[in-house]
């Protein structure tokens, strides 16, 4: 919770009933703790070794999802393209989330740094996969990025 309070807090998106939450679910010592650049990078870093250890689970996914999506894309995708031998499809779900999350639009286009790490990383062939899975709700997620992805990002 501290990495999306962060993120959002970056983003002068938090408002009271925003504060509240995060009061209700962050202990109190930790509600004035900021988290900077290189610890966000710190964070995903570490649970990104998890997840390649062989140890994914949704929840390490979902906390990646919070980080700057600036800092999160590049890892995320490459735990993307481990799937299904990295990934379960619980953790794939909350990877193609976080990866929906990603995909933010500012001033009519995706951010360059985004548009840029999909081109370098193509989230495409493992998506198609999980289109693919017995799974409806990661079957359903996965169609949904993959229109996200046709809409939002530029042919390179």
């Amino acid at each position: 919770m501290l990495l999306e309070r962060s993120t959002r807090a970056d983003q002068a998106e938090l408002g009271r009933e925003q504060e509240r939450f995060y009061a209700s679910i962050v202990p109190r010592h930790l509600l004035a703790s900021s988290i900077n650049r290189q610890e966000h990078e710190w964070v995903v870093e570490r649970l990104s070794m998890l997840v390649r250890a062989g140890n994914a689970t949704p929840d390490m996914l979902w906390a990646i999802g919070k980080a700057s999506p600036d800092v999160g894309i590049r890892p995320l995708l490459v735990l993307l393209g481990a799937y299904p031998v990295l990934l379960d499809d619980e953790a794939a779900y909350q990877a193609l989330i976080a990866l929906e999350n990603f995909l933010v639009v500012d001033k009519g286009g995706l951010r360059s740094a985004i548009a840029q790490a999909i081109h370098e990383h193509t989230p495409v062939p493992p998506l198609e996969r999980m289109r693919g899975s017995t799974t409806p709700r990661l079957a359903q997620q996965a169609a949904s990025v993959l229109a996200s992805l046709e809409r939002k990002v530029p042919p390179q």
